[in-house]
């Protein structure tokens, strides 16, 4: 299936096509491996575009596992090349790298458009053969030298053409994947307890990944957020859930301590999460899976992180979780692949466990409880990324946990009942609810729009889940 297919496969196969279009490309590359003798531009041109469409891993396999010839020869051929130019050392700072650049090629401007390729396209492939051998820190490091270097290239020598095209394709996508790489690094540290090392709060990860935040959002058009064919649905998908994970780290690092009461007389701290990230999170989560291809079981994935986030953010009512955890219901039915996807975090995994048990008995109390009266609970995380806290919140109300009852039995009957008080500000019950109630209800809303935006209908299940709130 070449290109143009693709512009035209249709019907339920849409992600099975695209997977079959990235194999045959895939495999054209490996086999032109197999016959070069010397580096081709068009060559790694084409290694370079399979990582700026943040082609599957396992797909990349066939190329960059470490046993097979492929890799052997594309590393092989890209050293031979790179020794060729002396001044083009990706040892030296990339700013000096930049400015001898500029000045040795001011009269030979296909010299310099080359180069220019030739320093990004190769750094960019080491830097993602680090992150797919695991060497994340590596590979942070080396997308990050990228990232400086089109920085300085930018300022010194305005580009136009092709070469600018692709100087900004590099940036916008070399800035997520320098995120990824980072994000993996923090995961790989371990689960470090936030309440016995509040160092860990003061690191400037957060810091570092709303920099290469800004940086994708500053490089990329509005007009890019239009699709053509599959291949650009695919990339637009994977482009707003690697925004997606992106805030939702941030929402983490950026969260600020809460106390809370853990026994009688004795308080203990833990971590909120911040909200406003936790939203953007959120959105950036459902424009993905609503723009994903029919039958990417990737879907079910991002409304796994859209329950995470539910949970984390506190206060939801179950009528709004109901909604989407029903559409992962949905999707499960439908996406038969997607059972088998696992859990990509700890966290994932205890937020989604959680909500499996309280909608399983909420099943069992609907009938008798008001979903838009019923709010999840506050939850606070004792580490990074896994083991939380259920708080109760306080009311500024005669009888402030009232509310709470139908939930606290559920919670009881699941051995989870709430036994912390939230130490921190207190809420007049009615305003409360009425406000997250709307926020809630723009989240679905949000989401029918998307949807509708770009499958033009709602499935008579999903019309029946929306019509359910």
């Amino acid at each position: 299936m070449n290109y143009n297919e693709l512009c035209y496969a249709g019907g339920k196969f849409e992600y099975h096509s695209l997977l079959e279009y990235l194999d045959e490309e895939i495999e054209l590359i490996a086999k032109e491996f197999q016959t070069s003798l010397k580096y081709s531009e068009p060559l790694y041109r084409k290694v370079t575009k399979l990582i700026l469409i943040l082609c599957p891993e396992e797909k990349m396999r066939m190329i960059f596992d470490k046993s097979c010839y492929t890799r052997l020869q594309l590393e092989g051929l890209m050293n031979k090349e790179m020794l060729k130019y002396v001044e083009l050392d990706f040892n030296v700072n990339p700013k000096v790298v930049a400015k001898a650049l500029v000045k040795s090629t001011a009269d030979h401007p296909n010299v310099f458009c080359y180069k220019v390729f030739l320093l990004l396209a190769n750094k960019g492939i080491l830097a993602y053969l680090a992150n797919f051998d695991g060497d994340y820190l590596k590979g942070f490091i080396d997308f990050r030298w990228c990232l400086q270097f089109i920085y300085y290239i930018k300022r010194l020598d305005p580009l136009e053409g092709e070469i600018k095209n692709f100087l900004e394709d590099c940036e916008r996508m070399f800035a997520i994947l320098c995120a990824k790489c980072l994000m993996k690094e923090i995961e790989e540290k371990g689960d470090k307890q936030i309440t016995s090392q509040l160092e860990i709060l003061r690191l400037d990860e957060g810091s570092i990944l709303q920099s290469l935040l800004f940086t994708v959002i500053d490089c990329t058009d509005p007009s890019m957020m239009t699709t053509g064919n599959y291949l650009d649905r695919y990339i637009l998908s994977m482009f707003f859930e690697s925004l997606g994970e992106i805030e939702r780290f941030i929402a983490i690092f950026k969260g600020s301590l809460a106390e809370y009461e853990c026994m009688p007389n004795v308080n203990d701290l833990a971590l909120r999460v911040q909200r406003e990230h936790l939203n953007d999170t959120i959105r950036r989560y459902i424009l993905s899976m609503t723009t994903k291809l029919n039958g990417d079981p990737a879907i079910i994935r991002c409304i796994h992180k859209i329950l995470e986030c539910l949970v984390l953010y506190g206060g939801v009512h179950m009528g709004i979780i109901q909604f989407f955890y029903s559409l992962k219901k949905y999707y499960l039915g439908v996406l038969s692949a997607a059972s088998e996807l696992p859990f990509d975090s700890k966290l994932t995994k205890e937020c989604v466990t959680l909500l499996d048990k309280i909608c399983q008995e909420w099943d069992n109390v609907k009938t008798k409880s008001n979903s838009r009266l019923i709010q999840s609970p506050q939850i606070l995380l004792k580490s990074m990324f896994g083991e939380f806290v259920i708080v109760d919140e306080v009311f500024d109300e005669n009888r402030p946990l009232e509310h709470h009852h139908d939930l606290s039995i559920m919670l009881s009957s699941m051995k989870l009942k709430v036994k912390h008080k939230w130490l921190g500000e207190a809420h007049t019950f009615k305003e409360y609810s009425n406000s997250m109630w709307k926020i809630g209800m723009e989240w679905v809303v949000f989401w029918k729009d998307c949807y509708i935006d770009n499958h033009e209908e709602l499935p008579l299940e999903m019309i029946q889940i929306f019509n359910g709130i």
